[in-house]
């Protein structure tokens, strides 16, 4: 008699056993089913277009590589036969002209000895001067100033300067160049004598 109530016991209490195990099992089910629900509620929502710029800027560079010109319209100067110990000026002006792409120019002049002359400051033995002037007409000086030499001399507002001046000469204009010769004082040559006038433009 005494082993039914134990008996009962055991039955109560492994019937709560499994009733809690199913329980838990139950919950396991629910929360796996919610996760797998909002996995699908996640899956079957759109992505988000990603935002496009209406407009948009970049940065374009660039240089100009300029040039530096400068022409001389005659190719050449006859001052013709003359004595010694003469001074005398171009009956016409060199032209020159800025044919560079654009910047402002200076121009640098210079001149050659001959075969038998050297250029100088003062004319004498076998020794010439030769002056240059920037003027629209023939000039009725020229000064210590106008004087070519050797070695390149920039033009500015005391050197080869009259009512034109051969620097910051703008893109395409024109300036007109007067010349002067002093012969020697003397020299035992009789054969034509040829100066190189040089004029080297240079970006002002």
């Amino acid at each position: 008699m005494e082993m039914l109530p134990r008996l009962k016991g055991i039955k109560c209490a492994a019937g709560l056993f499994f009733l809690f195990r199913g329980e838990v099992e139950m919950s396991r089910k629910l929360l796996l089913a919610a996760a797998m629900t909002a996995l699908a509620l996640v899956l079957a929502v759109p992505a988000s277009p990603a935002t496009a710029a209406q407009s948009d800027t970049v940065n374009i560079t660039v240089i100009i590589s300029h040039t530096i010109g400068v022409e001389i319209t005659e190719g050449a100067y006859d001052f013709g036969t003359l004595s010694v110990g003469t001074t005398v000026v171009s009956g016409s002006s060199l032209t020159v002209t800025n044919t560079g792409t654009g910047p402002d120019e200076t121009y640098l002049l210079s001149c050659s000895d001959t075969d038998d002359w050297l250029c100088g400051s003062t004319p004498g033995n076998d020794v010439f001067v030769l002056s240059a002037k920037f003027n629209s007409y023939a000039p009725g000086s020229f000064g210590a100033g106008d004087i070519l030499g050797a070695a390149p001399i920039a033009a500015d507002a005391t050197h080869f300067a009259g009512d034109e001046i051969g620097s910051d000469v703008p893109y395409n204009e024109v300036r007109h160049l007067w010349l002067q010769l002093q012969t020697p004082t003397s020299t035992t040559s009789s054969a034509v004598q040829t100066i190189v006038l040089t004029i080297t433009a240079s970006i002002s």
